[in-house]
């Protein structure tokens, strides 16, 4: 049981860090679309 925990949380941190550095990548682009609008 205590494996199988350790486990999802390890999973549940891995796709939390994809994540935010998805939404890092996202709002690096929207900074470089409204550069190029003004």
């Amino acid at each position: 049981e205590d494996l199988s925990l350790i486990r999802k949380g390890f999973i549940e941190m891995a796709v939390s860090d994809r994540y935010s550095r998805d939404v890092g990548k996202a709002k690096d682009l929207m900074k470089r679309m409204l550069r190029r609008v003004k």
